[in-house]
């Protein structure tokens, strides 16, 4: 799963339907919290609801398609840059919640993915001032956010 992906694979219509799901179906049951699961970083004022970042409208559509995966018993990867605690937090959530595991993966040479980025070729690279305030706001995962297991890759 990829929020990248997405944007580019899904029709406005389909990516508008798994949103319209998402608040019909209480994806992620904010409401309760499985065992394991830190409360949200973003607060107690979001307990029964997400930040603005955790709740865009691609995230809903990737939570909807990420419920769909684990109903159906299959196992699911989330490519995203979730460099924060709070943007990690809906994830891991909605795992225990089917009773995943989780595990993250974390790359921590920022020279090598700045190198990275710069081969890549046209709309695929990104700008250089994201990819920096990504670094400047990143938060290293902890095992405490409900991580199973966490690789660093160096």
């Amino acid at each position: 799963m990829s929020l990248d992906i997405n944007k580019t694979s899904l029709s406005w219509d389909e990516r508008a339907e798994l949103i319209e799901r998402y608040g019909r179906e209480d994806t992620l049951g904010l409401g309760r919290r499985p065992r394991g699961v830190a409360p949200n970083p973003a607060g107690s004022g979001y307990a029964g609801t997400l930040t603005g970042g955790q709740g865009s409208g691609n995230r809903k559509a990737e939570y909807v398609q990420m419920a769909d995966f684990l109903r159906a018993g299959r196992d699911v990867v989330v490519d995203d840059t979730s460099v924060t605690r709070e943007l990690r937090w809906p994830y891991i959530l909605l795992a225990r919640q089917y009773g995943a595991s989780v595990s993250a993966v974390f790359f921590s040479n920022v020279e090598l993915a700045c190198l990275q980025n710069a081969r890549r070729k046209g709309d695929d690279r990104v700008p250089e001032d994201a990819v920096m305030e990504k670094i400047d706001r990143m938060e290293r995962p902890a095992r405490e956010e409900g991580f199973d297991s966490i690789l660093v890759v160096d």
